[in-house]
């Protein structure tokens, strides 16, 4: 198999039809929440010394009213305990609402991608770019079985990660925790077994859109496919999850510069230059992050697009192996021998 020519095809394609970095930032998409904080001053007790006063506050005056704003706070939670069960519910609210809002969108961004390949591969070559709308009208067939997978996968998920722990902690407990020494040997297998479930998941999610499949029967084509190539899957799994681990930490890297000059200001001990470097370290990481975001959705878009092609090339082989009266390659020159 050509991986060389997958790949680059697969950037050709992201590259022309450039919609599909959004809907890659949507697949990749996790809830982000954006705090705001309100301070508070007080007008009694602060005074600045000295004759002038000064835009920049002094450092005894902010931590005298971030205690002042802490300690009244702490007396209206102690004055009314029920406030408590308000922030749990509220916390829990908005979990179940960040876990809502990851999964519709990230549903939509994965199938937009998988259908907007399809699309791009078999349109001709002088054809317009992709827009927003035809790849949504094209992957609206598909997205409540794209969601329903990965609710299924989800909850799978869940549930083997809860057997799996009983096991080793009931395992470790019935040893007397010698059987956790017998169980590192046994974590070198996480990662080949992570890998092939990988697979299986990446290509049952393409199948529901490239043979317009229910979860179960694209769960049993994405089998049928890895496993029939699985050599191919595997070398071309190492490929991208290696260089997107590696991409995510080059995107990932500019965003602890932000610190940076908050830690110049800790060395030249200037109160002025402190707040400042709080300030700029603050903009530049909002910059960084947001970058990052859009950066992670052209990766996430290249690499869905490179899996399309690869299950493309690869279920024709295997349909290519099943078809009846099939003679491989070898068996051809035995019988012309």
């Amino acid at each position: 198999m050509n991986y060389g020519e997958t790949l680059s095809k697969s950037w050709k394609i992201i590259w022309k039809n450039k919609i599909l970095w959004l809907f890659g930032i949507l697949a990749g998409c996790s809830a982000a929440i954006g705090g705001s904080g309100s301070g508070g001053s007080s007008g009694g007790g602060g005074s600045t010394s000295g004759g002038g006063s000064s835009l920049v506050p002094s450092s005894d005056q902010v931590v005298r009213n971030i205690s002042h704003v802490a300690y009244n706070t702490g007396n209206f939670v102690e004055q009314n305990p029920w406030i408590w069960i308000v922030v749990g519910l509220a916390i829990f609210g908005l979990i179940l609402l960040l876990i809502a809002a990851s999964l519709f969108m990230g549903a939509l961004g994965t199938s937009g991608v998988i259908k907007g390949t399809l699309m791009a591969d078999e349109a001709e070559e002088g054809s317009k770019p992709l827009s927003f709308s035809s790849v949504f009208k094209g992957l609206k067939p598909y997205y409540w079985r794209m969601l329903l997978f990965e609710l299924v996968v989800m909850a799978a998920k869940m549930i083997l990660g809860i057997i799996i722990g009983g096991l080793i902690l009931a395992f470790i407990v019935f040893t007397l925790g010698i059987g956790i020494f017998l169980l590192l040997p046994m974590v070198l297998l996480i990662i080949p077994i992570s890998l092939f479930i990988y697979l299986i998941i990446i290509n049952s999610l393409i199948a529901i859109v490239v043979e317009d499949q229910p979860i179960f029967k694209a769960i049993t084509s994405g089998w049928r496919v890895t496993t029939s190539n699985l050599g191919p899957m595997i070398i071309m799994g190492i490929i991208l999850v290696l260089g997107q681990f590696i991409a995510t930490l080059l995107i990932i890297a500019p965003v602890f510069l932000s610190f940076v000059p908050v830690g110049l200001s800790f060395i030249l001990m200037e109160q002025p230059f402190f707040i400042i470097a709080i300030v700029m370290s603050g903009l530049f990481a909002l910059g960084m992050i947001i970058l990052a975001i859009c950066l992670s959705g052209v990766i996430r878009a290249y690499v869905l697009s490179a899996w399309t092609l690869n299950y493309r090339k690869c279920q024709s082989l295997t349909n290519t192996k099943d078809l009846p009266g099939n003679i491989s390659p070898d068996k051809e020159i035995e019988a012309s021998s």
